[in-house]
């Protein structure tokens, strides 16, 4: 298998649930950006009748100026929740940028004026005259995502991963606390910057060799990162960090192997999946699912056709 990319980073609770991307030099050349989707973000109620209502937005101009006002550095970060969902990509199966905005409370750091305005224009589309919707489909996990493709290519449906395609994959979500003695400056107080340091290296070394135990009895397909959630001392001596990494594995993996390994090495299994199904988004100008079932009816190997809805999808 080949080595593993592993990353640290740093993650707040109240970024858990969402995407944010900054407009960086990565997002500054848009010339390959064919497609820009703005629905439902589903983290706040709002006045769109219809949930899966959207807007597919193909002019290139149009998408440059809005990559620019939308992709930005956040001034503020929502915990009143997000109304709407903005995603740019390259093709409908290569995600470009995503990020969800709060109707009320946005504070955009480029152009503000000219992005609120922009902002309230789409929300009052969305609300009075979408132009697309979005259906999710279920599909075998044995499928991969390039053979729909494939079979779907003639439907004239537009395909996409709303929500990516790893969710086929079986998943584990582990946490580990991790401890080491923590510095003291002349007072007696925590230098939590230099125990901070000193632990991250501890840490990072903790977690590499967990996720090799568990390479050891089942093979992980992604490349994993350590969100760190937490820190703290526990008293005179001891600093602590907890972080969580998210591991995925070939499709049909039997995962409780690789859970009783991460239990006797003391980590803490919050989640895990193993599905037989997973989901792909359709996007179309028809209000009526019926018509949709209707074109996707010589494809059996689709076990399920919904609007695309707040409950994500998610097992």
């Amino acid at each position: 298998m080949a080595k593993k990319k592993v990353a640290i980073g740093v993650l707040s609770i109240a970024m858990i649930f969402f995407v944010v991307v900054g407009f960086s030099s990565k997002f500054s050349d848009t010339k390959d950006v064919k497609y820009e989707l703005i629905m439902n973000a589903f983290f706040f109620e709002n006045n769109i009748q219809k949930p899966n209502a959207a807007l597919l937005i193909t002019d290139k101009k149009e998408i440059k100026a809005d990559a620019k006002m939308f992709l930005t550095e956040r001034k503020s970060y929502h915990l009143c929740g997000y109304h709407y969902r903005f995603l740019f990509w390259t093709t409908t199966d290569n995600l470009f940028g995503d990020i969800s905005v709060n109707e009320k409370c946005e504070d955009f750091s480029y152009k503000p004026k000219e992005s609120q305005e922009k902002l309230t224009y789409y929300i009052k589309q969305l609300e009075t005259a979408p132009i697309h919707y979005v259906y999710t489909l279920e599909i075998p996990v044995s499928m991969e995502p390039n053979e729909i493709r494939e079979k779907l290519k003639d439907s004239k449906l537009i395909l996409c991963f709303v929500d990516g395609e790893k969710a086929r994959f079986p998943f584990i979500r582990f946490s580990y606390k991790h401890y080491s003695g923590h510095w003291k400056n002349a007072n007696g107080e925590t230098d939590w910057k230099k125990s901070t340091k000193k632990n991250e290296i501890g840490s990072r070394e903790a977690f590499e060799k967990l996720v090799k135990k568990v390479e050891s009895v089942s093979s992980v397909v992604n490349e994993w990162d350590v969100h760190y959630m937490g820190n703290g001392v526990v008293g005179d001596t001891l600093f602590y960090q907890k972080g969580h990494v998210e591991l995925l594995f070939k499709t049909g993996t039997d995962l409780s192997k690789a859970v009783t390994v991460l239990e006797q090495a003391g980590a803490q299994v919050e989640r895990k999946n193993n599905p037989t199904t997973y989901f792909v988004q359709v996007v179309d100008t028809s209000a009526d699912i019926e018509d949709i079932k209707r074109i996707l009816k010589p494809h059996s190997f689709i076990t399920g056709i919904t609007e695309y809805t707040n409950d994500r999808h998610k097992k």
